[in-house]
């Protein structure tokens, strides 16, 4: 048990299919260019502009990156996944995907990051505390599962240990939208054992996916 009776797992996964690595080397490969144009730089404010242009160029690739790897039409398709693992259920389940982590997060460790994310989110404040979050961080191969204390108290040794798994090895193999949509739907089947969806539910968050 975590911070506030929250349930974390923590996983890093590196791709090892054709071409998979890439991610990595091409991010290392575009700090290389933003540190040699700002050494070429003239002057101090040259220096500020280039690295806010690189900075602003680097945010564009990580996002194309990214779609190599969940396309636009694989995001929408995992938020109607969503969906479908909510119905039988009052619990909720969120997926976020970030190219890299902020600035301000450089000294968090990948649990603190996930676990604000849950937070702003207001997965604390389901009725039942049963909120499930999926957190990726594709700069560095990780992922987190959180999961709050209303579900986390319920579910069998192991669970999130069998499905982060899962999902790491769909990963691995470069199928991410896979990985990512068989998770939820186990997610989904977890809840709906525990906290079958009742006459009165709501959807109280939204199932889409943010991508950041």
């Amino acid at each position: 048990m975590e911070d506030g009776g929250t349930s974390a797992h923590a996983v890093h996964f590196q791709v090892s299919h054709g071409g998979g690595a890439v991610l990595a080397e091409e991010e290392d490969l575009a700090a290389v260019v933003l540190e040699e144009a700002v050494d070429s730089a003239g002057s101090a404010e040259a220096e500020v502009s280039v690295a806010a242009e690189q900075a602003e160029a680097g945010e564009k690739y990580m996002s194309l990156i990214l779609k190599k790897y969940l396309t636009k039409s694989e995001l929408e398709a995992l938020s109607t996944d969503i969906a479908k693992a909510e119905k039988n259920t009052s619990g909720e389940i969120r997926v976020v995907v970030r190219h890299r982590r902020h600035w301000k997060e450089r000294k968090l460790q990948l649990h603190a990051i996930a676990l604000n994310e849950f937070h702003r989110l207001g997965m604390d404040k389901t009725r039942d505390r049963t909120g499930v979050l999926i957190m990726l961080i594709m700069s560095e191969h990780k992922f987190q599962i959180i999961a709050d204390e209303g579900i986390h108290t319920k579910v069998e040794t192991g669970t999130w240990d069998r499905l982060a798994s899962t999902m790491s090895d769909h990963f691995k193999g470069g199928k991410f939208y896979q990985g990512l949509s068989e998770t939820v739907r186990a997610v989904g089947d977890e809840l709906a054992k525990h906290f079958p969806r009742k006459a009165d539910d709501t959807n109280e968050l939204s199932n889409e996916i943010i991508e950041q």
